[in-house]
C-alpha cells in the first residue's frame, strides 16, 4: 500500500522554497537578543554552511522497516532501504560490520566471513568515555534518519536515502542504552556526557555533507557545547 501525502508535501516545498533556504540565523525575529556565545573557529565555520530555520516539521511518510507491519499487515516503506545494505559498497561485507571492524579494539572475526562478522571486540564509548564491549555496542546514526527524513531527505531518492544511511561519516559504535536515549533527537534535546564539542562537530559536519536543514535550537546547542578553545 502506498502512502501519499500531497498537501502535505506541497505545503512542506512551498515553506522551504520561500523560508528554508533564505532563512540565516540572524533573520529569525524570536531569536533572544542576548549575546551570542563566542564559539569555537569549527562551529563558526560549519554554521556557516547549513540552513538554520525555526523547527524541523516533522514530515509523514517515514518508514524504517523493510518488512510487513505486524500491526496494519501493510508493507513498509523501508525508505532508506535496507538496513546496512550500502549500495557504494560491494565488499560484501555489510556496513554495520565494517564500522565495528574500524571502530573497535581487539576485533575478532567469525571464520569463513573473510574477516567480516565481528564476533568480540571493545571501545570507550564515545557518548560516555566508560569501555564498552560488543554484546553492548550499537552503531548509532549521528543525524539520526528520521531527523534526516524531516530536514530535508524526504526529497531525495531512495538511492541517496541509502547512500545516506550507511555513510560512515554519520556513524558511531556506542553503547546500546546512550543510543536509545538519543532517538531522533537534534543536539538541543540530547548531547552525550563526554565529547559533546567533538559529537556537534560530527553532527554539523554531515547536515553539512548532505545540505540538510538544522533547527535554531540545535544551531544554539551546538555554539554552548563547543565555546571558543574547545577541543575538537
Amino acid at each position: 500500500m502506498k502512502r501519499r501525502y500531497p498537501a502535505m508535501v506541497a505545503s512542506i516545498a512551498a515553506a522551504m522554497a520561500t523560508g528554508w533556504m533564505m532563512l540565516s540565523p540572524g533573520d529569525d525575529p524570536t531569536v533572544s537578543a542576548s549575546p551570542a556565545p563566542v564559539v569555537s573557529a569549527n562551529i563558526s565555520e560549519l554554521l556557516s554552511k547549513v540552513t538554520v530555520v525555526d523547527a524541523i516539521p516533522q514530515v509523514p511518510g517515514y518508514e524504517r522497516g523493510c518488512g510487513i507491519d505486524k500491526k496494519t499487515k501493510f508493507r513498509e516503506s523501508c525508505v532508506f532501504g535496507p538496513a546496512w545494505n550500502d549500495p557504494l559498497d560491494h565488499s560484501g561485507c555489510d556496513t554495520r560490520s565494517r564500522v565495528l571492524a574500524a571502530q573497535l579494539h581487539d576485533v575478532q572475526f567469525k571464520p569463513g566471513t573473510r574477516t567480516c562478522k565481528v564476533t568480540a571486540g571493545w571501545v570507550h564509548d564515545p557518548y560516555t568515555g566508560q569501555r564498552i564491549t560488543l554484546e553492548d555496542i550499537a552503531v548509532d546514526h549521528v543525524v539520526a534518519l528520521r531527523y534526516a527524513w524531516d530536514a530535508g531527505a524526504w526529497q531525495w531518492t531512495p538511492q541517496q536515502r541509502a547512500i545516506f544511511a550507511n555513510d560512515t561519516d554519520n556513524l558511531l559504535a556506542v553503547d546500546t542504552r546512550e543510543n536509545s536515549a538519543k532517538g531522533d533527537s537534534g543536539p538541543s534535546e540530547w548531547l552525550p556526557a563526554t565529547g559533546q564539542c567533538s559529537y556537534v562537530i560530527r553532527f554539523l559536519s554531515v547536515a553539512a555533507k548532505y545540505q540538510l536543514a538544522i533547527a535554531d535550537a540545535d544551531r544554539h546547542a551546538a555554539m554552548i557545547a563547543c565555546p571558543a578553545g574547545a577541543a575538537s
